[in-house]
């Protein structure tokens, strides 16, 4: 390897790593990721001979892609799943999903793009759990904040899981970089 491909590889690290790092703030970093690692594959073929390797195996872009697929069902679904495991209806299910994602939208156009989706989605987790459980049955305000917290902490873990997943990715395609 050598010093322009080390330092090549070294870059993308670096940029996947902050790549990564948007996904806290429900960006999509597992995609920026990958649209990264195609950037360089892109740009390494404007000077490399035209028989050397990729920058990145084929195997580890396509490793990269289902981990960034698989990190998005873990986000959408985790919200969802935190209000049922908390004692939610199927009706609080879908209102935690609902409106995680209504949270998300609206927290983006009326507060800080980044903290605000964040924050959005959040409050619309439990938000729209709170109000599906409440039109379900007449449930009392108090008995839907159990749901609603499950809510919350589910949609927690699945921005957490999706990081995961994203620093998997990033893990398959910097050894690949390094390695090629």
């Amino acid at each position: 390897m050598g010093l322009a491909q080390l330092t090549a590889a070294t870059v993308f690290s670096v940029l996947g790593l902050v790549c990564i790092t948007l996904n806290l703030v429900l960006l999509p970093g597992n995609w920026l990721l990958l649209l990264l690692a195609i950037l360089f594959e892109l740009m390494d073929n404007a000077w490399r001979p035209v028989d050397a390797t990729w920058s990145f195996h084929i195997w580890a872009l396509l490793a990269a892609t289902l981990l960034a697929i698989l990190g998005e069902v873990i986000e959408l679904a985790s919200g969802a799943a935190g209000a049922r495991f908390a004692g939610s209806s199927a009706r609080g299910m879908w209102g935690a999903l609902l409106g995680g994602v209504i949270g998300a939208v609206l927290g983006t156009i009326f507060l800080l793009p980044a903290i605000g989706t964040l924050l959005g989605a959040i409050a619309g987790c439990a938000l729209g759990a709170i109000i599906a459980e409440m039109s379900h049955s007449g449930r009392d305000f108090a008995s839907t904040l159990r749901p609603a917290m499950g809510a919350v902490l589910g949609r927690i873990a699945g921005v957490l899981g999706k990081t995961a997943a994203g620093l998997a990715a990033w893990l398959a395609l910097t050894i690949s970089a390094f390695l090629r």
